[in-house]
């Protein structure tokens, strides 16, 4: 007669004395290969000690060590898992596509974990290995595994390879499988301005995960050039009246307004192309004809044209039109010149 139900099955494993060994046990499942959770996956990789830190790179970085997994750039932290023929994973990081990478395929303790170029070499493949609710990520080749240096908590820890002597919490691991995050309409958590950019934060509905994207900044919104002295102008941003822009006027090539005359300035005008200010520039008056009183003019040269208008003189003699003291000598005048 056959029952059914829910069994619990303990498997043991012995040493050629007689011994049953944890190790022999963990050996032999290593052979046959680790856990599987399908053959392909995302995940975080947790420290057990913690639900906010794990393995993770950092920006424009390729070392491995523990991150704030609750953090918005859930790329560095995300890691896609790929199972391979020997039931090993290749691990390989969200944020720049390279994979968990134990340095030169070293095989000491405190060999350095970073993430490389995907090769899927002895050195990129790792086992799942169940211990409790966690797991332990151990090498294909060597019996070591990925460990929290010192057994550090904080941020920053470096992650290395050591064996498994204390079997501690430093080498166990949650394996936090995702899904596809399913975001929401994102909400503005940083409003952009005109020379700085913003940010919009996504949250998802299902894990409440956020991520966020830049807002660029919007750029000034000027107005029009206003008249601020006679040097410069100024225009104000409509987004925000605090920016100001302050410039010189930007003066065309003037017109002449009033033309000069003998003794009188002219004016030229300018006006600013941007904000139509405007200026004025005297023009130089014109020279004005002046007669040195010790001039002399030739006797009988009525129209002053250097010429001698003898009938025009006697006229004017008849009708006392002659100039003021015309026909007077004075010493070592000549008989035909007279002072003006």
């Amino acid at each position: 007669m056959g029952y059914w139900g829910n069994y619990m099955t303990h498997a043991y494993a012995y040493d050629a004395s007689g011994n049953n060994s944890r190790a022999i046990l963990e050996k032999m499942i290593l052979i046959h290969g680790g856990s599987n959770l399908g053959n392909q996956f995302t995940a975080v990789i947790n420290k057990s000690t913690s639900s906010e830190l794990g393995l993770g790179i950092t920006k424009n970085s390729v070392n491995v060590e523990l991150i704030k997994t609750t953090s918005d750039a859930s790329s560095y932290y995300t890691w896609s898992f790929s199972k391979n023929a020997d039931g090993s994973y290749t691990i390989v990081n969200q944020s720049n596509g390279f994979a968990l990478d134990v340095s030169d395929s070293g095989t000491g303790n405190g060999t350095n974990i970073a993430v490389y170029h995907v090769h899927k070499e002895k050195n990129q493949r790792f086992y799942l290995v169940k211990d409790g609710k966690f797991y332990r990520i151990r090498t294909s080749y060597v019996d070591k595994y990925i460990d929290c240096t010192g057994n550090g908590n904080v941020v920053g820890t470096n992650i290395q390879l050591h064996d498994n002597a204390d079997n501690g919490s430093a080498k166990k691991y949650s394996i936090v499988q995702i899904a596809n995050h399913k975001w929401d309409d994102g909400k503005i958590t940083t409003k952009a301005t005109c020379e700085t950019n913003g940010k919009k934060t996504y949250t998802c509905t299902d894990c409440g995960v956020t991520k966020t994207e830049t807002i660029p900044a919007t750029g000034h919104n000027w107005g029009n050039w206003t008249k601020l002295n006679a040097n410069n102008h100024q225009r104000i941003c409509k987004n925000n009246a605090s920016h100001i822009e302050t410039a010189a006027h930007n003066w065309d090539k003037g017109k002449v307004t009033k033309q000069p005359a003998p003794g009188i300035n002219g004016e030229k005008k300018y006006t600013c192309k941007d904000c139509s200010a405007v200026k004025t520039e005297p023009i130089e008056a014109l020279p004005t004809e002046t007669k040195n009183p010790t001039q002399y003019f030739t006797l009988g040269d009525v129209d002053m044209d250097g010429k001698i208008n003898a009938g025009k003189f006697s006229e004017a003699r008849r009708h006392g039109r002659g100039r003021q003291g015309q026909g007077r000598r004075r010493a070592g005048d000549s008989e035909d010149r007279c002072p003006a």
